[in-house]
């Protein structure tokens, strides 16, 4: 099989589907290299290259006069999330707004023109949308170049031009839209946690965490202030809330005695993971998902433990944990080094079980493009089974969802929407 990444590649096309499992193989190659690799036309490979260029699917590095084309593996899973980028999109800035992004992000790199800059405003002002310019589109396929950086350092550049009154080159127009992925992931992460406050705590509590989120440090005076419009929120509200978001980690209380909050990361990551894994285990065992929580509190059991404070029968917690156990969500450690019998105890890895089931979803992501692709060519000779592929796309777009939070690393807050 292609596996997962060439199955997604397979929904643009062979041609570009069979360039980019060269290039998972032999990244780095030159035009002539590929076109020998993959036994296409040389005309193939240039407007194949061309077109995963433009959908920023490759990039490219110079290296002794010859040009050597790298995939982008993480645009490449970024496919996947296509649909919830549009859906998101849309419940936040409305159809019109999305339909002009779905255009931008389908396309890669998309020219700008008035009608589009119009459609797209709210979002080029939430940062999720950026103008380029043509030097600046060149950095952003340049392997190993940060375009983010780049601007940062043009801009302070002019500035400072300005102040010495240096001479100046014509500023170049920009000439590109495309998307900040960081900025979108972030939209998208910050969304998470408001639905996950709503479902959990009061429904003020979503508007005030909300009020949160677009701050590095908050008070409970800065948020009543930010709140003054929301009739229906009182201090006490707001005292209450943050005493839920302190416990629970989607805040953290500094340590200056300033009654300051902050956002901690790994804190926040764990959250959305744990979350995540958790609607996995209900789907599964109501029991197996209540031992779970428990070993995260209690970080390591032994057999007769796991059974005393859980308050499951023997039975239960025994095909429970062999569940747990099997599926990669508890590991069983020896303990108690040096004494005369080692003592055997449960225990559990956030990270290690976000790793192992990480790969099982991308597994069956694999095989669930795989049947998308075979059912969109049914589809489209003979309008048949469409309600089966609508079914499969729905899944695959759930499971997508569940990799891209337990994929999650550095987590960045940088989305003004909020």
């Amino acid at each position: 099989m292609p596996g997962l990444v060439g199955e997604i590649l397979g929904d643009y096309g062979t041609i570009l589907q069979k360039i980019g499992l060269f290039l998972r193989k032999r990244n780095g190659s030159t035009m002539e290299y590929i076109t020998q690799g993959t036994s296409l036309a040389y005309s193939q490979v240039i407007h194949g290259l061309s077109l995963m260029i433009q959908r920023r699917l490759v990039k490219y590095f110079q290296y002794e006069k010859k040009v050597h084309y790298v995939l982008d593996t993480d645009m490449a899973y970024r496919r996947m999330y296509f649909g919830t980028y549009c859906s998101l999109v849309e419940d936040l800035f409305g159809e019109e707004v999305a339909e002009g992004f779905m255009k931008i992000l389908v396309n890669g790199f998309t020219k700008v023109n008035i009608s589009l800059e119009k459609k797209v405003e709210e979002l080029v002002s939430a940062g999720v949308i950026i103008s380029i310019s043509m030097k600046e589109a060149g950095i952003l396929v340049a392997e190993s170049k940060n375009l983010g950086e780049h601007m940062t350092r043009d801009r302070q550049d002019k500035v400072n031009e300005e102040v010495h009154r240096k001479s100046r080159k014509t500023v170049e127009r920009a000439r590109f839209h495309v998307i900040d992925f960081d900025a979108l992931h972030a939209m998208m992460i910050n969304n998470r946690l408001l639905a996950l406050v709503k479902k959990r705590y009061l429904s003020k509590a979503e508007r005030i965490y909300k009020s949160i989120l677009g701050r590095n440090l908050v008070t409970v005076d800065a948020i009543i202030e930010s709140l003054e419009d929301e009739a229906d929120i009182t201090r006490g509200d707001v005292v209450s809330c943050i005493k839920y978001f302190n416990n629970c980690g989607l805040v953290r209380k500094s340590m200056d005695c300033t009654e300051t909050y902050f956002k901690d990361e790994d804190d926040i990551r764990k959250i959305l993971v744990v979350d995540t894994l958790n609607r996995i285990l209900s789907e599964n065992s109501k029991e197996a998902r209540r031992i779970f929580n428990m070993m995260l509190e209690y970080k390591s059991l032994e057999d007769k433990d796991i059974v005393i404070k859980s308050l499951v029968p023997s039975h239960i917690v025994k095909k429970a944990v062999l569940m747990l156990h099997s599926n990669g969500f508890m590991v069983l450690k020896h303990t108690g080094a040096g004494e005369s019998r080692p003592v055997l105890e449960w225990q559990v890895d956030i990270d290690r079980v976000s790793r192992i089931v990480s790969e099982e979803i991308k597994r069956v992501l694999e095989e669930s493009w795989t049947l998308i692709n075979q059912r969109w060519g049914y589809i489209g000779s003979n309008g048949d089974g469409e309600d089966g592929g609508r079914k499969e796309l729905e899944r695959m777009l759930g499971l997508s969802l569940d990799f891209f939070v337990l994929g999650i690393r550095n987590i960045s807050f940088k989305s003004e929407i909020f």
